[in-house]
């Protein structure tokens, strides 16, 4: 949540593709816009379900592997995952550029995968700044 309000905070005309001027705060179609480009720039960030193992539906090693690592990566955290995608990079390991961009949307496919239900908080999270994007119509 914090990650989405520094970004309307940085470069604000950028974002809104407008001029934001001390006239404009009083205007409430400017309001209703930055409600909406919040809101879609929500939806934009991942949302991780509860930690937990999905055993059901398992049938080979490399799924148990998979939900394993999953759960492993979810205690990590994106941060974690993206710091070490850096370093790597940084460090040249691959010879080609496509290696890194393949590598990290492994990691997100198995950082993604059905791992659980989502938890009531994100479920009244999800369900307030959905009410507020409705509402500012």
């Amino acid at each position: 949540m914090w990650q989405v309000g520094l970004r309307f905070i940085k470069k604000i005309n950028k974002q809104l593709k407008a001029d934001v001027t001390a006239a404009s705060l009083s205007n409430e179609k400017f309001y209703q816009s930055i409600i909406n480009h919040w809101y879609k720039d929500y939806q934009t960030i991942q949302k991780v379900k509860m930690q937990g193992f999905m055993i059901d539906g398992i049938t080979t090693p490399k799924e148990a592997k998979d939900v394993l690592f999953g759960h492993l990566l979810q205690q990590v955290g994106q941060n974690e995952i993206n710091r070490y995608l850096s370093e790597i990079k940084a460090k040249k390991v691959f010879p080609d550029r496509k290696y890194y961009s393949r590598l990290k949307s492994d990691l997100n496919r198995i950082l993604e995968a059905p791992r659980g239900e989502q938890s009531d908080l994100m479920k009244e999270l999800e369900s307030a700044i959905s009410n507020v994007a409705k509402y500012a119509q």
